[in-house]
């Protein structure tokens, strides 16, 4: 007995990218780009992890309350991130899938991974940069309101 083990994403082989034919525009923006699509189970498993991501930051959101406003905000924001690009990759999978015109074509999946870089980018800036940053005001702020007098409750 045979099993047939082609479908997986880590054979030999399965990440090789022919660069000719990705700057050659017919073919880049050809309309219907047609159901073979060689990366299928790659996409699949990566934009499901994604929608798997944003369910257990949102469950984790709620069971451990995090009190630190600026790590908050920015767990919203991963959140917003891979529930976004988690449905919006799926979508354009089954479009392709089902051979959509327009919608399965290349240049449409192009530019959804191309933003998908940039915004993921922007968001480890965010939180290589900008949280450590947050974060120390965040505890200057909290340090500050230690001191400062507080509002007497009146007397009546």
């Amino acid at each position: 007995m045979k099993i047939n083990l082609s479908w997986l994403p880590l054979r030999p082989g399965a990440w090789e990218v022919d660069l000719p034919k990705l700057v050659d525009l017919n073919y880049i923006l050809a309309p219907n780009a047609g159901s073979s699509f060689r990366y299928y189970s790659q996409f699949v498993i990566l934009f499901s992890l994604f929608l798997v991501g944003s369910v257990f930051i949102s469950f984790w959101r709620r069971r451990f309350k995090i009190v630190n406003p600026p790590k908050f905000h920015f767990l919203n924001r991963l959140l917003v991130y891979l529930f976004s690009f988690g449905l919006t990759g799926l979508i354009l999978l089954f479009m392709r899938f089902e051979n959509a015109k327009l919608l399965s074509s290349r240049i449409v999946f192009i530019l959804a991974i191309i933003s998908f870089l940039i915004w993921g980018g922007r968001l480890a800036y965010e939180y290589l940069r900008k949280l450590p940053l947050l974060e120390k005001s965040y505890q200057t702020q909290l340090l500050k309101q230690k001191y400062l007098p507080r509002r007497r409750a009146k007397k009546s």
